[in-house]
């Protein structure tokens, strides 16, 4: 995943704050209690929002303890010990697995081939305990490779097969999150895919949204009105399906990510291009 399912921090108020730092602490936590010290580095702002929305809808109260901190010696943080936790580390290891394989064979990265070596055992274990679900993953990662090769040029084809990905994992976090997932699965491709077209063309990599709408470095008001209908389409999609969950607790936290962090990044994927070199007419 791509770190785009984030807090919007000016909007929230500090015991919400607080309450998603717990989450995040809570995950790295596990992440290097479950798996190992070097995969901490993995730790993802879109898993802990998995962990965060599946605790949501569990009955059961917040569980928070005291920890030290592994970037802060000597200080102590309140972490939350949910359940969910270690279905998240295991999502966050198997997804970071599966990213640095692609970039190893995508472009032969020596950087990529180093830092999944972490990652290998865990991953191993990772696939024995949830089989159904690795094998899921791997056919959609498979047809999203076969469509990244034949050089597709339909956003949303692609995106497809990633949304699915999403789909299982949070149907596997709890049921009633399966179609939820997919639009965010979705969502996060499309906003990754726009977020990069600038780069991908200067670079020459495949990029679906590129081909789409015959992307020549300019950013034009017919393709910024385009990409934002898609985006913000997609984000009312996705609002829509958060609507119909049971949300039990983190509310305050969730409709903040939900309302205002998302569509503050798809703000700035149309409005703040990273690269400045970029034309816009």
């Amino acid at each position: 995943m791509f770190g785009y399912v984030n807090i919007f921090k000016d909007e929230l108020k500090i015991k919400d704050y607080n309450t998603y730092r717990a989450y995040y602490c809570g995950l790295c936590k596990v992440l290097g209690k479950k798996h190992n010290q070097l995969v901490r580095l993995s730790l993802n702002y879109d898993f802990t929002f998995l962990a965060l929305i599946t605790d949501a809808l569990a009955e059961a109260p917040h569980d928070f303890c005291v920890s030290g901190c592994i970037k802060k010696l000597g200080k102590r943080k309140i972490i939350n010990t949910a359940s969910g936790l270690e279905f998240a580390a295991d999502m966050n290891v198997l997804l970071a697995y599966f990213k640095l394989k692609d970039d190893i064979c995508d472009n032969h990265s020596l950087k990529a081939r180093i830092a999944i070596l972490p990652f290998i055992r865990r991953a191993v274990l990772v696939k024995n305990k949830y089989p159904e679900l690795y094998a899921s993953i791997s056919v959609s990662l498979t047809r999203l490779t076969f469509i990244e090769e034949m050089k597709c040029d339909i956003t949303d084809k692609a995106a497809h097969e990633f949304a699915m990905i999403m789909q299982v994992i949070f149907e596997k976090a709890e049921p009633s999150m399966a179609r939820f997932g997919y639009i965010l699965g979705r969502l996060i491709y499309i906003m990754d895919a726009y977020d990069d077209m600038q780069e991908d063309f200067i670079k020459g990599n495949y990029n679906p949204a590129v081909l789409q709408y015959s992307y020549k470095g300019c950013l034009t008001a017919e393709l910024k009105k385009a990409l934002t209908d898609n985006l913000y389409y997609t984000l009312a999609e996705l609002a829509q399906e958060y609507e119909n969950l049971d949300i039990k607790k983190n509310k305050p936290v969730l409709d903040n990510i939900i309302y205002l962090g998302i569509r503050a990044k798809c703000d700035s994927i149309i409005n703040e291009r990273k690269n400045n070199n970029e034309k816009s007419l």
